[in-house]
């Protein structure tokens, strides 16, 4: 059933989680690819799974994000990119991004799909043993990268720290953003029997959530545009907390945004 293969090398940098997304962001819109599927090294698709989740991209063509295990299965669509723009690579090398992408999403005013945690019903299982909580394998993927992972948790230089500053909200403590946050508890936390759509038009007023504003609470800033180098060094984002180690370059570039203004989102292709 594949017709094609399509190989993306990083030669040899460690681009993280939200630049491997943005290499892949890239592709989709040069080559006007419609929609993409992104998983992680541990899960797998359960029998017939991809065929379900064709007819939901086919059927539902203005949803943004289909999250089949969270972001470590999911879809994602020409549409979002145009709405949305990609992942912050300030975040490295990974954890966080998906948040900060999932709250652009929320400003965008984007449909997202969410699976069903019911056991019978999953697209996805993940993890080594889809029965027992294990260690993610990220973590276990090397002493050297969980000691990167472990640099970026102070509550005051890491990815919470940035995450906070980027989006307004108070954190006196360590992961306080996601303890903290309703929209976030709403959304994630809360245990679902049916697949589900969730809409977002009123930007979650109804929790009296304020974080839900401009990245850096800038309004004159677009929300696609993640860019914000001096705010994010300032904060010490998890991206120069690695310095030594992150790639110099980023993959996303200043005129790589033409392509976001400039391709249609209509008569793509899918892969």
């Amino acid at each position: 059933m594949i017709r094609a293969l399509i190989i993306l090398e990083s030669h040899g940098s460690n681009f993280g989680f939200a630049g491997s997304f943005n290499v892949i962001a890239k592709r989709m819109l040069t080559d006007n690819i419609s929609y993409t599927i992104i998983s992680n090294d541990d899960t797998s698709f359960r029998p017939g799974s991809l065929r379900k989740i064709a007819k939901i991209f086919a059927a539902k063509p203005k949803l943004c994000l289909l999250l089949f295990s969270h972001f470590s299965s999911f879809g994602i669509t020409q549409l979002a990119l145009h709405k949305i723009g990609v992942m912050d690579e300030n975040f490295w090398p990974a954890y966080s991004e998906d948040i900060d992408y999932y709250l652009r999403s929320i400003l965008g005013k984007c449909q997202n799909f969410h699976a069903s945690d019911r056991r019978d019903r999953f697209f996805v299982n993940h993890g080594e043993n889809p029965d027992t909580q294990t260690e993610s394998t990220t973590l276990k993927s090397g002493e050297s990268y969980r000691r990167m992972i472990k640099n970026t948790e102070d509550k005051n230089y890491g990815r919470d720290a940035y995450l906070c500053r980027k989006w307004g909200g108070p954190c006196p403590r360590k992961r306080d953003f996601l303890n903290s946050n309703k929209a976030f508890k709403a959304i994630f936390r809360r245990n679902r029997e049916e697949h589900e759509i969730l809409s977002f038009q009123d930007q979650f007023t109804s929790l009296h959530e304020n974080l839900f504003q401009h990245p850096y609470n800038d309004s004159s800033l677009q929300i696609s545009w993640w860019n914000n180098t001096k705010t994010a060094n300032s904060v010490a984002s998890p991206r120069s907390l690695n310095k030594n180690y992150a790639p110099v370059e980023l993959v996303w570039k200043l005129r790589d945004w033409s392509l976001l203004s400039s391709e249609s989102i209509l008569g793509g292709k899918n892969i």
